[in-house]
């Protein structure tokens, strides 16, 4: 099945997709729905002779045909323990195909609306040229929206996890979600995606996260699939004056993954930090696509991106800062560093910077290389296995964006992710 072919499937699924929403299709959520539903015949999928998809393709996914997801689905919450982060304590909301199941007593100062609990949530603009962001709106079963008040300092991360079942077949799921953090609010969210079955699944995801007056936003989201999961993500932040936002995203499995990050630095002395790790095998895609928007003076944004790609693996790293004229006195710094550990593995990089403004501070690089064999040589003349000497250079590498992150309990987790994937002992 080819994308256009896929394409056509879906717009002719909408009415399926309507009628599966029964007395809740009139409601002005699903009329919004509508109106994006109706405009996909005007859009198509990206192919590689698109600019911003050069690199990355889903055909291998969309052929697979994944079907769009109408209802929710029950969670065996054993089985999402089994498969959980254990040692870290967290309030958790939990998404079913993009619908919210069930969440925990929440902390003061924090709640939470849905549309499937009967709330009419209020849903940010959608990019009308995107295709993704218009299946999503359209097909969208539920939103929830997440608002952490104003000087509420929440003491534990919020963790949200979204299940998807692919248990009987290949499944497409969306999900929505608005998060505002309040003036001198302090908040740590964990987003993970997970699948259950063997099937093929795509998820959709489409973020907006608003950060007020002198806010502080932690933002980390773990991305450790299934062979056959792959994932198309969109997070927009508008920041504030005096606020810092951090976003660190943890590649470590998946058939498909693309990562669409942007911040808007919209006011002055704002700080968004952006970090990335990603560890691709066998025939995995990585594609980061990140762009920061100095708009106004004595702003800093910090960007570095790691890649470890071995197998016939492929990563993509387009990240792009824009200062506009307004913006002096910006300090913008932008890295990614690759390490190629198999002669098969492939990285394109392409790192950019537009400045309009005369008074600035901006740096930005790439580097692609292999393990230093001078290195590895002194390591095994110190009577280190070459297997484990590999990993100690390959932990020193990744090491840095494990201790940049801001969960203590998670390092371990990350390190016994890494450890297992590349089949070195780390300890």
């Amino acid at each position: 099945m080819t994308p256009k072919e896929y394409k056509d499937q879906l717009i002719g699924q909408y009415t399926e997709f309507k009628a599966a929403q029964n007395g809740r299709a009139n409601s002005d959520f699903q009329k919004q729905g509508e109106q994006f539903a109706q405009s996909l015949g005007q859009l198509d999928f990206p192919t590689k002779r698109h600019e911003e998809w050069k690199y990355t393709t889903l055909d291998r996914v969309l052929k697979k045909w994944p079907k769009p997801v109408f209802k929710s689905a029950p969670i065996d919450h054993f089985w999402l323990a089994q498969n959980g982060i254990s040692g870290i304590q967290t309030v958790k909301v939990i998404l079913a195909n993009g619908i919210l199941d069930r969440f925990d007593k929440l902390p003061a100062g924090v709640t939470l609306e849905a549309y499937s609990l009967g709330n009419q949530v209020e849903v940010a603009p959608t990019d009308a040229t995107d295709i993704f962001e218009n299946i999503n709106r359209a097909f969208a079963v539920d939103s929830i929206k997440i608002k952490v008040a104003a000087n509420t300092v929440v003491p534990i991360p919020i963790k949200i996890v979204n299940v998807l079942d692919a248990t009987h077949e290949a499944v497409f799921a969306q999900r929505n979600v608005e998060i505002e953090v309040g003036k001198n609010a302090e908040v740590t969210f964990i987003e993970r995606q997970i699948t259950k079955g063997p099937n093929t699944s795509l998820a959709n995801g489409l973020t907006h996260i608003k950060v007020d007056n002198n806010a502080q936003v932690k933002h980390l989201v773990l991305q450790n699939d299934g062979d056959n999961a792959s994932q198309v993500n969109r997070t927009y932040v508008d920041q504030n004056r005096d606020s810092v936002y951090s976003n660190y995203v943890f590649s470590l499995s998946g058939e498909v993954i693309r990562n669409n990050l942007r911040i808007s630095l919209n006011a002055e002395n704002t700080v968004g930090n952006m970090y990335g790790l990603y560890l691709l095998d066998g025939k995995e895609h990585v594609d980061n696509h990140t762009v920061v928007d100095h708009r106004l003076p004595n702003c800093e944004s910090n960007e570095l991106y790691k890649g470890v790609l071995n197998g016939y693996s492929t990563g993509v790293f387009n990240g792009k800062i824009f200062v506009r004229q307004d913006a002096q006195k910006t300090n913008a710094y932008q890295q990614n560093r690759n390490l190629l550990i198999s002669d098969h593995a492939t990285i394109n990089t392409k790192p950019q910077l537009e400045i309009w403004a005369d008074d600035v501070k901006c740096s930005h690089g790439c580097t692609v290389g292999q393990l230093d064999e001078e290195q590895l040589f002194y390591l095994r003349s110190r009577g280190i296995d070459t297997n484990s000497a590999r990993a100690l250079m390959i932990y020193a590498f990744a090491s840095e964006i494990v201790e940049k992150q801001p969960v203590e309990a998670l390092k371990e987790y990350l390190f016994n992710a890494i450890s297992k994937k590349l089949a070195f002992n780390l300890e």
